[in-house]
């Protein structure tokens, strides 16, 4: 996008999964980004194991639908979360593949 609107410049704000996104991006234009905002609870630069990787994908390969459920169930929300609003975003999700965009693609 930054590109395609041919932005000199720009600043990068991320919150929760999206702090990766920022990282990633600004390492992908270094000459475009003038400042980062990222707020994440992981460590982006820590490394995993090929080991671990396998072990935290292990379930979106079995089955994905069941496993997207499972993490937007368990971690997208609070328990105190409109029930009404989770059920929304997680059937607007549930028809996601692997190959669609955003998704995990070439991982699963």
């Amino acid at each position: 996008m930054v590109q395609a609107l041919n932005l000199k410049k720009v600043i990068l704000i991320g919150h929760s999964m999206g702090g990766l996104v920022v990282v990633e991006a600004a390492r992908l234009l270094p000459s475009r980004s003038s400042d980062r905002s990222v707020d994440t609870l992981l460590n982006v630069e820590q490394k995993f194991t090929r080991e671990q990787f396998e072990l935290f994908m292990a379930p979106m390969r079995q089955n994905f639908k069941k496993a997207t459920e499972d993490f937007l169930r368990n971690w997208m929300f609070t328990p105190k979360s409109d029930p009404a609003l989770v059920e929304k975003i997680v059937i607007r999700w549930l028809p996601l593949t692997p190959d669609s965009p955003g998704c995990l693609g070439k991982y699963v």
